[in-house]
C-alpha cells in the first residue's frame, strides 16, 4: 500500500512538470545517449561492452569469402581496437589473425586491409601497415610470410593460381608475386608505371587489366621464363627507331627544338618551321635560352628551350612566328605539344588566337592550377590535374564544334567549345596583348594542323613525340599487348569470365 501511494506521488509530480523542462530532459537525453554510443564506440571501452553484451564488433571494409563458402576473412572491431578475423561458418568460430590498436587523434585510424583467397583456399592474404602478409588456411599463426611494400598502396590483387598472383600499388604500379619450389614467396615489379585498374585474372599464368581505355594483358610464364620484354606500354626504343616514325605529313606548323645546333645556355633567336609553310619562329621580347643536349635540362638527349618571366612582362622571353596561322573562327584544328613547367611558377604557354573574349583564344599551357587542353579565355575546358613539373605531351584535336584534350596519350576530356579564334601569330612563352603573361619551363616540340585528326593520324603523331622526346611508345590497337580494342572513351572498369571468355564493359 505504501509502495502504492509513493508511486502514485511520483506520478503526480511528473504530470506537474511544464512542457518546457520535459523538453529540457528530453534534449539531455538524446545528447547523453549519443555521447554514451560515442564513449561505447571507442577501442578502450570495447572490452567491458563485450563483457556485458556478448561479442559485439562493428565490420569495416569489404570481407572476403574463401571459394567454397566454409571460411570468411574480414576487418572489425576488437579487443585492443581493430582487428583481421578467420570466420569458419561450419564451426561458427572466430579467431583474430592481426590486431592492432588505432592511431590517429581519436584512436579510430587502421590500416588493415583482407584480400582475395588463393584459388584452391589453401591461404589468404592481408595487408598490414607497409608489409603484404600470406597466411595459410588451416593454421595462420604456424607459418606466414611477409612481404615489404609501401604503406596503404595496395589497390587491386588477383591470384592466378595458388602459387602465383598479380597486384597494383596506387594504380600505377604492378607487382607479380610468386611461391618457389622451396616454399618462399618473392615479389616482382613488372616494367610499367602508368594508370591501371581492374586486375582480373585469365588463366592459371595470363592477367589483364584496364589501361588507357584498352583492355591489356600478359601471360606471365612467357614473360619470367624469358628473356623478351613485351610487358608495357612505355617501352624503351632505340633512337634508330625513332627517326624512322615519322609525323603525318603536312603540318601548318611544325616548331623542333632539337634542330637547334649552338653552345649551351646561348639565346635562341631563331627557330625554323620544318613544315611546308616555313612560318620560322623569332624572338618575340627578350631571347629565350638554348639547352644543349647535354645540359640537365635537355630531355632524351636533345636540345631544349628554356624560357621565363623575369619577374616581369617586359623581360619575359618569348619566341613568335612570322606568319599568322591561317586558321580562325571555328576552324577545325589539332594541337600537339611537348612542354614542362617549372616547379613553384605558375605556367609554361603556347598562345595561338587573342585573350580577352569568350573562345577567342586557343592556348594549351601547363599551368600551376591545372594542363589547359586548351585553355580558352574564361572558359574552364578540359583541365587535368597539374602536372608537378614533369615533361608532358599535350594534345588537342578539335572537329569544328567539339574537342578531345590527351595527357601522354590518355583521353582527359570531351567538350563542346564555342570557338571564334582570330587569325594571328603563334607565341611560344610570353603572351603579349591583353592580358600578357610571360611562361617558365622548357619547350621541347609543337606540331599544329589545320584538321582534326583521325585517330589513326594522332596515334602516328603521339607515337613519334613519345619515341622521340621519352624514348617510350604508348599502346596502340596494333600493340602485342592489347588483348581488347572497344573503340570506346571513358571506359570505367570491365570483369572477365573464365567459364565463358566473354568481358562486361562499363563506361
Amino acid at each position: 500500500m505504501a509502495r502504492t501511494v509513493k508511486f502514485q506521488t511520483l506520478t503526480r509530480w511528473i504530470r506537474a512538470l511544464p512542457p518546457s523542462i520535459w523538453m529540457i530532459a528530453l534534449a539531455v537525453c538524446l545528447v547523453g545517449g549519443r555521447y554514451l554510443w560515442i564513449w561505447a564506440q571507442r577501442p578502450v571501452h570495447i572490452q567491458e561492452i563485450a563483457a556485458a553484451f556478448g561479442s559485439v564488433s562493428r565490420i569495416y571494409g569489404m570481407p572476403q569469402l574463401n571459394h567454397d563458402g566454409r571460411k570468411i576473412t574480414y576487418m572489425a572491431t576488437s579487443d585492443k581496437g581493430y582487428a583481421l578475423f578467420l570466420y569458419d561458418v561450419a564451426a561458427r568460430r572466430k579467431q583474430v589473425v592481426c590486431e592492432e590498436r588505432g592511431f590517429g587523434f581519436n584512436g579510430d585510424d587502421f590500416d588493415i586491409h583482407a584480400w582475395p583467397w588463393a584459388p584452391d583456399d589453401s591461404s589468404f592474404i592481408y595487408s598490414l601497415h607497409d608489409k603484404l602478409v600470406i597466411c595459410p588456411a588451416d593454421d595462420p599463426a604456424k607459418t606466414t610470410v611477409q612481404l615489404s611494400i609501401g604503406i596503404n598502396t595496395i589497390s587491386d590483387l588477383a591470384w592466378l593460381n595458388p602459387d602465383l598472383f598479380v597486384y597494383s600499388a596506387q594504380r600505377k604500379n604492378l607487382y607479380c608475386v610468386r611461391k618457389h619450389a622451396d616454399g618462399h614467396w618473392e615479389q616482382q615489379r613488372l616494367p610499367d608505371n602508368d594508370e591501371v585498374s581492374s586486375l582480373t585474372a585469365v588463366s592459371e599464368t595470363e592477367f589483364a587489366w584496364l589501361q588507357h581505355n584498352y583492355i591489356c594483358h600478359l601471360d606471365l610464364a612467357k614473360y619470367l621464363t624469358g628473356t623478351n620484354n613485351p610487358f608495357n606500354a612505355t617501352m624503351p626504343v632505340s633512337d634508330a627507331a625513332s627517326q624512322t616514325n615519322r609525323p603525318v605529313n603536312r603540318p601548318v606548323l611544325w616548331l623542333d627544338s632539337s634542330i637547334v645546333q649552338q653552345a649551351d645556355q646561348t639565346p635562341v633567336v631563331r627557330l625554323a618551321d620544318l613544315s611546308p609553310t616555313k612560318n620560322v619562329a623569332i624572338v618575340n621580347g627578350t631571347p629565350p635560352t638554348y639547352n644543349a643536349p647535354d645540359s640537365p635540362l635537355a630531355l632524351h638527349g636533345k636540345g631544349t628551350i628554356h624560357f621565363t618571366s623575369a619577374d616581369s612582362i617586359a623581360n619575359a622571353t618569348g619566341l613568335k612566328t612570322v606568319l599568322r596561322l591561317g586558321i580562325t573562327h571555328s576552324a577545325p584544328r589539332t594541337v600537339f605539344a611537348v612542354l614542362r613547367r617549372d616547379g613553384g611558377h605558375e605556367m609554361m604557354a603556347i598562345n595561338i588566337g587573342e585573350t580577352g573574349g569568350h573562345g577567342t583564344y586557343f592556348g594549351v599551357y601547363d599551368q600551376a592550377v591545372g594542363l589547359y587542353l586548351p585553355g580558352g579565355w574564361d572558359w574552364l575546358d578540359n583541365i587535368a590535374p597539374p602536372s608537378s613539373a614533369n615533361w608532358n605531351l599535350l594534345e588537342v584535336v578539335y572537329d569544328g564544334t567539339s574537342q578531345k584534350g590527351y595527357v601522354n596519350g590518355e583521353l582527359k576530356g570531351t567538350t563542346t567549345f564555342p570557338l571564334d579564334t582570330a587569325d594571328k601569330e603563334v607565341e611560344i612563352g610570353l603572351r603579349t596583348g591583353p592580358n600578357a603573361a610571360g611562361s617558365d619551363g622548357d619547350f621541347a616540340e609543337l606540331l599544329i594542323y589545320n584538321r582534326a585528326l583521325d585517330e589513326a593520324e594522332r596515334r602516328k603523331v603521339e607515337d613519334y613525340l613519345c619515341e622521340k622526346w621519352f624514348g617510350t611508345r604508348w599502346l596502340t590497337p596494333q600493340h602485342p599487348l592489347v588483348w581488347f580494342d572497344p573503340q570506346v572513351d571513358r571506359i570505367t572498369g570491365f570483369s572477365f569470365s573464365k567459364e565463358t571468355g566473354q568481358i562486361l564493359i562499363s563506361r
